[in-house]
């Protein structure tokens, strides 16, 4: 058939051209002020998410390795920094045997991050949680926090989350561990 038009298809070699410096490297997670490049979108979910909550909120990161999970998580603080006092809790370096020693550690992360925010909060002995850590946790340690975070309310953001219920099969966490966690969202207001 004849064309009006001649259609030449050539190949074009275009050299390739890295991206200097390559944000995108995997390997250890970005910190705070590391370049964060993105993931803008996902960052921003999670803040809108978060500020239009009329309740306590549950936001699961999902995707899979070495995708930037953890770097989004280690951004977030910052980002929510005028309105949530962020707790990071790593599940893959927490050895906790039992229950008591869990919300213990997280007890103790909680007050360290209150520390680096110059709020003084008091980490109760060990040995307070042992007969009722659910109870002691809650009614005891995270009730005394409020007052002290004003406005703030506490983030907790559970780094391989998905290392719960190996926690609960292996017998170190009660089975109903995260049945606690929801209760905490649904009744706690901070």
């Amino acid at each position: 058939q004849m064309f009006a038009h001649t259609l030449v298809f050539a190949r074009q070699e275009r050299p390739f051209l890295p991206i200097q410096p390559n944000p995108y490297l995997p390997g250890a997670p970005l910190q705070p002020g590391d370049f964060f490049a993105g993931r803008s979108e996902q960052l921003r979910f999670v803040q809108d998410s978060l500020a239009h909550a009329s309740r306590s909120s549950l936001i699961v990161l999902e995707g899979v390795r070495r995708i930037g999970k953890t770097s989004l998580l280690n951004q977030l603080p910052g980002a929510l920094a005028a309105t949530h006092l962020a707790v990071r809790l790593d599940m893959q370096g927490h050895p906790a045997q039992d229950e008591a020693d869990f919300l213990y550690a997280l007890a103790d992360e909680i007050v360290f991050a209150l520390s680096e925010k110059g709020i003084t909060a008091a980490l109760p002995p060990r040995t307070e949680f042992a007969e009722s850590p659910e109870f002691f946790f809650r009614s005891r340690f995270l009730r005394s926090l409020w007052p002290l975070l004003g406005d703030q309310k506490l983030l907790l953001l559970v780094d391989d989350a998905d290392l719960l219920p190996q926690r609960v099969a292996d017998g170190r966490l009660p089975a109903d561990i995260l049945r606690f966690f929801h209760t905490l969202r649904q009744q706690e207001s901070q």
